[in-house]
C-alpha cells in the first residue's frame, strides 16, 4: 500500500516554483499611476515585466519596473510580445511596492496613441 501511495505521489506532484503573493511585495490597498516611455517589455511566465522611464515632479528621470501577468494569461486577452515596444508612451496604474521602490504590480495599461486600455487578469494571485 505504501508503495502505491509513493508512486501516486510521485506521478501527481510537479516541480515547486518560487511564486509570491502580490500582497507580500505590493500594496493592493492603494494605487499609483505613472506616465512614461517603455524601455523594454519581457513577455514571460510566470510574470511579464514592463521597464519604463518617466520624469518625476522634481524633473528627475526614474526607472520603473512593472510586474504584469504571465504571458499565458495575457495571450488570452490578446496581448502579444510586440504589444509594447521601446519608445511607446503609456500610463501604468497599479499597486505600489511595499519597499517604496519604483516598482508596481500592474492593474491598468493605457496607451497615449488611443489604443484601448488593457486591464490585466486579477492580481490576487488566483489566475497566475
Amino acid at each position: 500500500m505504501l508503495r502505491i501511495m509513493l508512486v501516486v505521489l510521485a506521478l501527481t506532484s510537479g516541480p515547486a516554483s518560487g511564486h509570491h503573493a502580490v500582497a507580500m511585495v505590493y500594496q493592493p490597498e492603494s494605487t499609483v499611476s505613472v506616465t512614461g516611455k517603455v524601455t523594454q517589455f519581457r513577455f514571460n511566465n510566470p510574470h511579464s515585466v514592463i521597464f519604463m522611464t518617466r520624469t518625476n515632479t522634481d524633473g528627475v528621470e526614474e526607472a520603473w519596473v512593472v510586474e504584469w501577468a504571465g504571458s499565458s494569461a495575457l495571450r488570452r486577452q490578446g496581448v502579444k510580445p510586440d504589444t509594447l515596444k521601446p519608445g511607446d508612451e503609456v500610463t501604468l496604474t497599479g499597486f505600489p511596492a511595499r519597499d517604496g521602490s519604483t516598482a508596481m504590480a500592474l492593474r491598468i495599461l493605457e496607451f497615449s496613441d488611443g489604443r484601448p486600455p488593457i486591464n490585466p487578469p486579477d492580481r490576487s494571485g488566483a489566475n497566475e
